[in-house]
């Protein structure tokens, strides 16, 4: 996920990024999304394709064009350990000013819904995700309700 600039998918950063190898589809990238001032295009030329964040920018350039001039924040949601990845995704990409893009960890996402009743089945949801058979997250138990004691009235 982190590694090939995906924010879709839980799989490990390991596996080779979609443009490794293949500069033709960084090519074919450009081609579609870089014909705005949303991107500088000296960093896009310079874009390594084994590296290039294609997912995370296409979100952005999306979430531009959705926002028609309103403000817009592209977040890459990682699993902690893949975190260091995308911490500055896209560092010298965009070319405007106001687009907000920044990375955050579902185990930061799962601590933030600590404390809030409505949204332990979200927290408990998390903690029993997996990917490949083993758990997606470094995640701390859900709270359970404390046992029932019989109080003398």
């Amino acid at each position: 996920m982190a590694g090939d600039g995906s924010s879709s998918r839980l799989s490990s950063p390991a596996r080779p990024p979609p443009y490794k190898g293949r500069p033709q589809k960084l090519a074919t990238w450009k081609e579609r999304y870089a014909k705005s001032d949303l991107f500088d295009a000296a960093a896009l030329e310079a874009a390594n394709p084994d590296t290039f964040p294609e997912q995370l920018l296409r979100n952005v350039a999306v979430a531009h064009t959705v926002a028609a001039g309103e403000y817009v924040a592209v977040i890459a949601l990682v699993r902690e350990a893949y975190a260091p990845a995308v911490a500055d995704w896209a560092a010298g990409y965009l070319a405007l000013e106001g687009i907000v893009t920044r990375s955050a960890t579902w185990e930061q996402f799962h601590a933030l819904a600590a404390g809030h009743d409505e949204l332990t089945s979200l927290r408990a949801y998390l903690f029993d995700k997996s990917v490949n058979l083993r758990p997606a997250f470094a995640l701390q138990p859900p709270e359970t309700a404390a046992p029932a004691t019989d109080q003398a009235l």
